[in-house]
């Protein structure tokens, strides 16, 4: 016999902004249930698990004739277990008119609970598409049924 947990995994993101620019990042919370991936015994959970390529559209306007970095950083995680990996990249370059240039951020970087670089622009930009990856997920986690991890992506932007 083999038990079924539930791991629930909600990302919430909010933003941070300086220097009197503006910053909106659109889009739902990320959830995702593994309740019924185990399927017979001896088995695990696929483990890695990815987000839409455009959960969230990243915004940066009224930033013209300025370069910018971008950080990202994991808070709030009481219920967030050690063992689970969450990581994002940028999928795209966003819209923008006039001079504008962006780079960083196109890989999969890891997110921690320390602030990180995560790409840098100059001027003003729409749209850029944010996308998640979890790995981590086990049923070695220590989980009980209604299990849900919970953490919170904080994006800052400041000037260089």
């Amino acid at each position: 016999m083999y038990w079924r947990s539930i791991v629930f995994i909600g990302i919430f993101c909010s933003f941070q902004a300086v220097f009197g620019q503006n910053l909106l990042l659109q889009g739902s919370n990320w959830k995702t249930n593994v309740r019924n991936e185990l399927t017979e015994a001896g088995t695990d959970y696929v483990g890695t698990y990815e987000s839409a390529a455009d959960k969230h559209l990243l915004n940066l306007y009224n930033a013209d004739n300025t370069w910018w970095r971008v950080e990202v950083q994991l808070t709030n995680t009481g219920s967030w277990h050690p063992d689970l990996e969450l990581q994002v990249r940028r999928t795209n370059e966003g819209t923008a008119s006039g001079f504008v240039f962006i780079w960083g951020g196109t890989t999969y970087q890891s997110v921690s609970t320390l602030s990180d670089d995560f790409f840098y622009l100059y001027g003003s930009r729409y749209d850029i598409h944010l996308q998640y990856q979890l790995s981590g997920v086990s049923v070695t986690l220590p989980v009980r049924a209604n299990k849900r991890f919970r953490a919170r992506v904080v994006y800052t932007v400041s000037a260089l």
